[in-house]
């Protein structure tokens, strides 16, 4: 009997789970549509991939670290820290193309 009660409070917390996760799915903004994503490009020939985001001028503004240099925002201007040593992989890029 136990063990059914609780296969009972396991599906109900499951079926209640999935219901909430659908609701906040399909909501979108309070005028209709749904959040969008817009695309920034910082540094359209740097070879970095991944950044840090953070205040470095202590601005107010969040700004973005990649690689050798930081990118102030709202303007993106370019601030270089240092050099970065290429890899030891010369077909490291190459290797995303597939």
């Amino acid at each position: 009997m136990q063990f059914k009660q609780y296969e009972l409070l396991r599906v109900t917390v499951m079926c209640l789970a999935v219901t909430f996760l659908a609701v906040a799915i399909t909501q979108g903004e309070e005028d209709g549509s749904f959040a969008r994503w817009r695309k920034h490009t910082i540094n359209d020939r740097s070879p970095f991939e991944a950044v840090g985001v953070a205040d470095f001028n202590a601005d107010g503004l969040l700004d973005v670290f990649s690689g050798d240099s930081w990118y102030a925002a709202p303007g993106w201007q370019r601030h270089k820290v240092r050099d970065v040593p290429a890899g030891t992989n010369p077909h490291y890029h190459e290797d995303f193309a597939d």
